[in-house]
């Protein structure tokens, strides 16, 4: 893009390079992070933004889930998925609990890089999913026992 600048007599022209913003942050959100009784799936949004807080859009980002070998559940029916954001900077899945899921799987999100050709992660974030109320330790409250 080329900008002309005029005052009286003197003209100036410069050319102006406009580059896509790069992605500077990265947060994923899974909801619920519960998978109790009968909640079997959770939805999981990542939401990629600039320096200065802009959504970007077609940054690469990859989610799979750790602690698993796809025995427990699966994101968007795989194991691994690998996903380019939208306008609004996010990309959006669904973990899946495998009937029977116990435990606790941690769902890693990561914001990629193929800047030297070669796809590799430059961020990372992870959401815990906990899968059957044993492995629920949050809720519970622990009383002094008292005697007299």
């Amino acid at each position: 893009m080329h900008v002309t600048a005029t005052l009286g007599v003197l003209t100036d022209t410069i050319t102006l390079h406009v580059m896509k913003a790069a992605a500077h942050s990265m947060d994923l959100v899974a909801k619920p992070t519960k998978l109790i009784n009968d909640v079997t799936s959770s939805q999981l949004v990542v939401t990629v933004k600039d320096s200065w807080g802009a959504p970007v859009a077609g940054a690469i980002v990859r989610m799979g889930v750790s602690d698993d070998s796809a025995t427990q559940g699966a994101i968007s029916g795989g194991e691994v998925i690998t996903a380019t954001t939208d306008a609004a900077g996010k990309v959006t899945a669904t973990f899946a609990k495998t009937a029977g899921g116990v435990g606790k799987v941690r769902v890693i999100a990561q914001l990629m890089s193929d800047e030297s050709g070669v796809l590799e992660a430059k961020q990372e974030d992870e959401a815990e999913l906990i899968l059957d109320a044993e492995s629920d330790t949050s809720t519970g409250l622990l009383m002094p026992f008292i005697r007299h």
